[in-house]
């Protein structure tokens, strides 16, 4: 009689955060893609985000923030924040929707010992144009007081190592899930010193014995962050020609406003310009660290697929999937 199949346990991550880390917000999801290919084969573990984006729909209540937690509800397993300048707007019991979260997640975590915690802020340089005082004195505060109620939070440059952090973490907490042993999840976290690597030997092992299932492992990932970057550039290319148009208009409102010497929309188209190139700006620098984050990524694990292929005869062409043909097409030109 052939074995069973094992049972895979999911180990659900809820994403909390204001609004002005989107990138970040998007990142968490692509680690997590990431390490399931792992987790999966090796510990039969699937890590599953939860997020408002994924697990709220619209809804009514005396406060927007009882529908979010009425649906997310409070059954997860590991509670990620991540802040960088921006507090986010009162709930009308705590400072903002994250705070409320962590609150919530914090006070189950000292009566029950889940779910795991894990905290990042963004230490990324930003022009002080381009931050609200106020909030970020109220993110300075929040970073003081949860460090003072003994959570230990991490912070980060840049999302490049974002993504190292993230994969290191949430690999250690959801590892010590397979059996169920909580404690044991959040001492993981804590240790700085242990590496991912040390928790899945056994991946490892397997992954040298059947390079054809690190062949495709490889391949997914190479083809999941050539869509993102697909979708980044897109997001990018569709900024510009809003930019532009902005441009177009404003300029001949302006050239209209200097004939007539009309000094109040002058100030107008100026101001709206400003506010557009603020926008745009906005967007730049937080699409173009995206880009090279995917594109490096991509390009990282299509080399080790082409290696592979190399050496065991493998043809990434003989694969039905029209992106890794693009990705055969773009490494030809790069050639």
């Amino acid at each position: 009689m052939g074995s069973m199949t094992k049972p895979i346990k999911e180990v659900s991550i809820f994403v909390s955060s204001p609004g002005d880390v989107n990138a970040e917000r998007r990142l968490v999801e692509t680690v997590c893609y990431d390490i399931n290919q792992v987790l999966v084969a090796a510990s039969n573990i699937r890590v599953r985000v939860v997020n408002w984006e994924n697990a709220v729909s619209p809804g009514i209540s005396i406060r927007p923030q009882d529908v979010i937690n009425f649906q997310v509800g409070s059954d997860y397993d590991i509670y990620l924040g991540i802040m960088a300048t921006r507090f986010g707007t009162p709930t009308g019991q705590w400072g903002s929707g994250t705070e409320e979260e962590f609150r919530s997640a914090y006070r189950r975590h000292r009566e029950s010992g889940t779910p795991v915690i894990m905290f990042y802020f963004s230490d990324r340089a930003i022009s002080p144009h381009n931050i609200d005082l106020e909030q970020f004195s109220q993110v300075s505060n929040f970073r003081t007081e949860i460090s003072n109620l003994g959570t230990l939070y991490k912070s980060y440059k840049d999302l490049t190592d974002l993504q190292s952090q993230l994969f290191r973490d949430i690999s250690k907490a959801a590892g010590a899930f397979k059996q169920g042993d909580l404690a044991e999840a959040t001492e993981l976290y804590e240790k700085e010193s242990q590496t991912s690597d040390d928790l899945f030997p056994q991946y490892e092992e397997l992954l040298e014995k059947r390079p054809e299932i690190k062949y495709g492992v490889l391949t997914k990932k190479s083809t999941t962050h050539m869509d993102d970057f697909g979708k980044v550039l897109g997001e990018l290319d569709g900024c510009v020609a809003k930019m532009t148009a902005t441009l177009v208009v404003t300029g001949k409102r302006l050239d209209h406003a200097l004939k007539t010497n009309n000094k109040v929309a002058i100030q107008s188209c100026f101001l709206a310009l400003t506010s557009s190139l603020r926008v745009f700006v906005d967007a730049l620098l937080s699409g173009i660290p995206r880009l090279d984050l995917s594109i490096r990524s991509s390009l990282k694990y299509f080399q080790q697929c082409v290696l592979i292929e190399k050496s065991i005869g493998l043809r990434l062409d003989n694969l039905p999937d029209s992106r890794v043909k693009s990705l055969r097409n773009l490494s030809k030109t790069l050639k």
